[in-house]
């Protein structure tokens, strides 16, 4: 018994991670259920032993994928501080490899308009996801007070997903790249 519930929680880990990269990179109405199972290597057939619904699956792949993006932005800084710190943050965040690479990048900038539509659950999940990426950020501005470089950071966030979103969008590669640049030297004077 013990067995089976160790590999029923690998399993329900699998689809959340195969979720995670499908969502990030198709979108979460474009992903089906068959292509989550089968990307998770499994059939269709078993998602409901696992999870309710759809969008119970978007709520933990979401998390998930912010806590890899929020993973990648305390990496980017680490060991670094003021201001080399604030600008290794934004060149990771806004960098080509991160537009280019839906699939492991940022759920908020691949997948916002997508949440407003999606339940309470998936919203939260999504909310948390950007307060902890608030909370990485607000750590670059310590000679500031709390409030102060709480605003900044919230301010940074938003100019950083925003970005990102709109260099994807856009399809000329030279103005997709000036997007991202120039965000990056007009944040790094936050």
């Amino acid at each position: 018994m013990r067995r089976s519930r160790e590999e029923a929680a690998q399993t329900r880990t699998s689809i959340v991670q195969a979720a995670a990269d499908k969502f990030r990179e198709n979108g979460l109405q474009s992903t089906s259920l068959a292509e989550l199972m089968s990307a998770a290597g499994l059939t269709h057939g078993g998602f409901y032993r696992h999870f309710e619904s759809k969008d119970a699956v978007a709520a933990e792949a979401i998390a998930v994928a912010a806590r890899e993006l929020n993973q990648a932005l305390t990496s980017a800084i680490e060991g670094k501080s003021g201001s080399a710190a604030r600008s290794s943050a934004l060149k990771s965040y806004l960098s080509r490899r991160h537009r280019n690479n839906l699939r492991d990048g940022c759920p908020l900038a691949a997948l916002g308009s997508e949440i407003v539509h999606t339940s309470k659950l998936t919203r939260s999940s999504a909310s948390k996801g950007y307060a902890d990426m608030v909370g990485i950020l607000q750590g670059l501005y310590p000679d500031l007070d709390s409030n102060s470089a709480r605003q900044r950071a919230i301010a940074v966030a938003c100019g950083l997903i925003g970005a990102l979103t709109m260099a994807r969008i856009v399809p000329d590669m030279d103005l997709s790249d000036e997007v991202l640049t120039s965000t990056a030297s007009v944040l790094a004077c936050i």
